[in-house]
């Protein structure tokens, strides 16, 4: 009976570790959908955060495309300023000279010309004032060409 017994008892243990085991197999197939479902989610995040990432580069080089045109128009009006602003220096220094020295003068084609005279008779336009005459660069050009005594060219001092 000792067999019987012996069977009994490993029969018995037997059942008690199967349900230790299947309580154990249970906790992991619980576990395993568990971390499934939390695989499932990270993946879609993983996802969406690609597609963000990918759109956040497309709206980069959007942006630096932008950027570069503003910078080279940008550039471009700076360098048109500097220009400018040594031409109106050019000017305002001629305009300073001119005041030091009591003469008025124009400037046609790049060269110097005093003016004698306050107002001036002009064939087909009649009697102009010096104002006129100097905000109209065309006449001066014709005046230049025709050789007016009126207009006398100013040999600028080297410095």
């Amino acid at each position: 009976m000792d067999t019987i017994e012996s069977l009994k008892e490993t029969v018995s243990q037997l059942r008690t570790d199967n349900k230790t085991i299947t309580t154990e197999k249970n906790a992991a197939v619980k576990a395993l959908e568990a971390l499934t479902t939390k695989h499932e989610t990270l993946s879609g995040q993983h996802t969406s955060v690609v597609a963000d990432k990918d759109k956040a580069l497309g709206d980069l080089k959007e942006l630096t495309t932008t950027y570069n045109a503003l910078k080279s128009n940008h550039d471009a009006f700076v360098l048109e300023s500097t220009n400018e602003i040594g031409r109106l220096s050019q000017e305002l220094t001629s305009a300073k000279s001119d005041a030091d020295n009591s003469i008025v003068s124009v400037s046609v084609s790049n060269k110097k010309y005093q003016v004698i005279g306050k107002t001036f008779n002009v064939q087909d336009r009649g009697t102009i004032t010096l104002e006129e005459l100097r905000k109209d660069q065309k006449l001066l050009k014709e005046l230049v060409d025709l050789g007016v005594g009126f207009l006398v060219p100013v040999q600028e001092k080297s410095v």
